[in-house]
């Protein structure tokens, strides 16, 4: 039980921050496909972290048992699923203008010719 929480409550936490950025109503089929793709990429950010740090990946399934390294999961799960949603959002809209700015400034060259 202890492990679901640790793996899908950054996740639940992930996606209802990723509607409120969106101001999208909290509907049950949008939370859970978020939930979803948000429990994916929190956990493998997290799983990362924790194989950078010199976990062996053969030893995730026992990963909870050490109270330790269970809080660190949970503060780099947290962690994740705070900086994600806002970084989705963001980067569209960055792209974007990076986009806007290199044809403003082709447009510009071709003038001058």
């Amino acid at each position: 039980m202890l492990e679901a929480i640790i793996l899908f409550g950054p996740a639940l936490l992930a996606s209802v921050i990723y509607c409120k950025l969106q101001n999208q109503e909290l509907k049950t089929k949008d939370i859970l496909i978020y939930t979803a793709v948000f429990a994916f990429l929190v956990n493998a950010f997290a799983i990362g972290i924790t194989y950078l740090r010199g976990h062996s990946l053969a030893e995730t399934h026992s990963l909870f048992a050490n109270v330790g390294v269970a809080t660190k999961y949970c503060a780099l799960g947290l962690l994740a699923a705070v900086t994600l949603p806002g970084a989705f959002l963001i980067v569209p809209h960055a792209y974007t203008a990076i986009a806007n700015r290199i044809g403003r400034q082709e447009k510009h060259e071709t003038s001058a010719e």
